[in-house]
């Protein structure tokens, strides 16, 4: 009998070069998911910002809260489209004057906007 016989496996090698990838693949995740937080949160302040400025604008007949969250939304999703910025910027300062056109509270309501005053 021959009791001498190796075994078929993974050498130690081939072992840690296995482990360190893994690691590798780990830390690149980590570092993924942490960056995509971050530019997530950059988005939604310069959208506020934006906010911020236009609301300067605003007269008594107003946007609603839910045109603002729709404004909000389409400049955080624009990211760093400078193109896609501009035209959600233009379609609510449409929406502005729309509101800064009407000098009574009832047709104000009326065209779905909010008095404030």
């Amino acid at each position: 009998m021959n009791l001498h016989k190796k075994g078929q496996g993974l050498s130690l090698n081939a072992i840690i070069v296995a482990l360190l990838a893994l690691i590798v693949l780990v830390v690149l995740t980590v570092l993924f998911v942490t960056r995509t937080g971050q530019v997530d949160t950059k988005a939604q302040e310069t959208a506020n910002t934006e906010l911020i400025t236009m609301r300067i604008t605003y007269g008594t007949c107003q946007p609603t809260a839910s045109d603002e969250s729709s404004f909000l939304a389409e400049i955080a999703s624009a990211g760093s489209d400078a193109n896609a910025k501009a035209a959600a910027k233009t379609k609510f300062e449409g929406r502005i004057q729309t509101c800064k056109a009407v000098a009574d509270k009832t047709a104000c309501e009326s065209g779905a906007c909010s008095w404030k005053g």
